[in-house]
């Protein structure tokens, strides 16, 4: 009797024992999963902050090639109409 008993307790405790060995298999396989996601997420945001800065830069660049830029450029346009202006004259 003692021997049957032993037995049906080795049986259970041989299939907990693979349950506990694969769920233990699966949990590294996920650990490693999630180590390589976080990497990858380490990796974008450096990306991410890199893109953040030079659009930061380029807005900048921006705003001040207009304040330069755009005064010009309207004094240019006023002569470019002077000298419509004048060519017009000129012709009639």
């Amino acid at each position: 009797m003692g021997d049957r008993s032993l037995e049906k307790f080795r049986v259970e405790y041989e299939k907990l024992h693979r349950a506990l060995k694969k769920s233990h298999e699966s949990e590294k396989r996920l650990m490693q999963k999630c180590r390589e996601l976080n990497a990858e997420i380490v990796a974008h945001s450096a990306k991410v902050a890199t893109a953040l800065k030079l659009s930061s830069e380029d807005q900048a660049t921006i705003g001040s090639l207009k304040k330069v830029c755009l005064p010009v450029v309207f004094s240019l346009i006023g002569l470019i109409a002077l000298r419509k202006l004048k060519s017009i004259s000129l012709v009639k």
